[in-house]
């Protein structure tokens, strides 16, 4: 390339680039605003954006690796807190429960350890291993005596209304419920006091995800008849706050039964709001 030639060039690179389509789109997508560029930006940013469709997998994959990583992380820990600190979880004494006083005791005897936590949300949901397989007889059973006195589910009463009113069950399309104890229910309803971001923290919703308003609480006395059983982390209602162990986030036991029927003599109606 000779001297006249590589000062065209240059001039070329550095003359204003018209806004194509493409260009449209990306000011849309990332809300920045829309700059002049120069022909020689414009094709180094085609260089790049052919970089970065190439790579999109990979970016993908080791994004999806990370986030299961922290989330592995942020529940072991959450998992050694509780065991550490089992004041944080609320004691019922009730009937045959009276025996299950520390938590941290039966935690620790779980049988699970941080390497199996990490292993178990790397694991796909759908391909979840059974509690069955990681968690010892005893621990279970300690666990499922909790729901002696029954379980108990809340929802806003528009999603009872919207998916449950006037149909045979109570459940998700893949037939399961997650539920906690009944007495645990009560109590946490008593504690909150109509507060709906300490029903958020103990059950392990989003903060944020739920809204002011009417609440149905579907109550059921008698759980063991609909197959309870410690969760998966497989269940159509597994969110990304699941952690294994048969534990909420916020701390709170959880079983999940199936087919449950919708009898409306086991529903109640409370208003919650945030303050």
């Amino acid at each position: 390339m000779n001297k006249e030639e590589e000062m065209e060039k240059k001039a070329w690179y550095n003359q204003p680039a018209k806004e194509d389509i493409f260009d449209k789109f990306v000011d849309w997508l990332t809300g920045d605003k829309p700059g002049t560029k120069t022909q020689g930006e414009e094709v180094i940013d085609a260089q790049y954006t052919e970089m970065a469709f190439s790579n999109e997998n990979f970016a993908a994959e080791l994004q999806s690796e990370f986030e299961t990583g922290a989330r592995g992380l942020a529940s072991m820990d959450r998992i050694n807190e509780v065991m550490e600190n089992s004041e944080e979880m609320p004691v019922v004494n009730v009937g045959k429960n009276q025996g299950i006083s520390n938590k941290s005791d039966i935690l620790k005897n779980s049988g699970l350890s941080k390497m199996k936590v990490d292993e178990i949300l790397a694991t796909p949901k759908g391909s979840r291993p059974d509690p069955l397989t990681y968690l010892n007889k005893d621990y279970i059973e300690q666990h499922l005596k909790q729901f002696e006195n029954g379980a108990s589910y809340i929802m806003p009463k528009s999603d009872y209304d919207f998916y449950y009113r006037g149909v045979p069950e109570i459940s998700r399309p893949d037939g399961t419920m997650f539920f906690a104890p009944k007495d645990y229910m009560d109590s946490i309803l008593k504690d909150a006091n109509g507060d709906i971001s300490v029903i958020e923290n103990r059950l392990g919703y989003p903060n944020g995800s739920l809204a002011n308003g009417d609440f149905s609480i579907v109550n059921i006395n008698n759980p063991q008849n609909y197959n309870m059983h410690i969760p998966s982390g497989n269940e159509h209602g597994a969110n990304s706050e699941w952690i294994p162990g048969g534990y909420t986030s916020g701390g709170i036991p959880e079983v999940i039964l199936e087919h449950v029927p919708n009898d409306v003599k086991n529903i109640k109606k409370v208003f919650l709001e945030r303050k």
